[in-house]
């Protein structure tokens, strides 16, 4: 009889593992098909930036845009580089207008 039962055990245990294994196997496998489905959509992405990118520079008219946002310029044509008036602002916050002024005076008789 313990035999038996040792048997039973033995055909429990084998038959167990052969169907865990494929479903631990399935799960694992899902987890990684998932995490590269979202890298190949990113890649392609990327490969789409990147043809509308070479399509652009086979035009004469993109290859200028690239070279000017590069900073090239024409032959003949001067680059002018403009400064900053060192000049302050006139201060336009509200704490120093009249309504505001006028709100701060509101604020303080209400705040009491």
């Amino acid at each position: 009889m313990g035999g038996l039962i040792s048997l039973a055990v033995a055909v429990c245990a084998v038959v167990g593992a052969t169907i865990l294994q494929p479903y631990c196997m399935g799960a694992s496998q899902g987890k990684e098909i998932s995490g590269l489905s979202g890298q190949l959509q990113q890649l392609k992405s990327e490969n789409s930036l990147l043809i509308q990118r070479r399509d652009s520079l086979s035009r004469p008219e993109g290859i200028e845009v690239a070279a000017r946002s590069a900073g090239y310029l024409r032959k003949g044509e001067v680059r002018l580089v403009l400064e900053a008036d060192p000049t302050p602002l006139p201060d336009r916050s509200e704490s120093n207008s009249i309504a505001g002024k006028i709100r701060s005076a509101w604020m303080s008789i209400f705040a009491r």
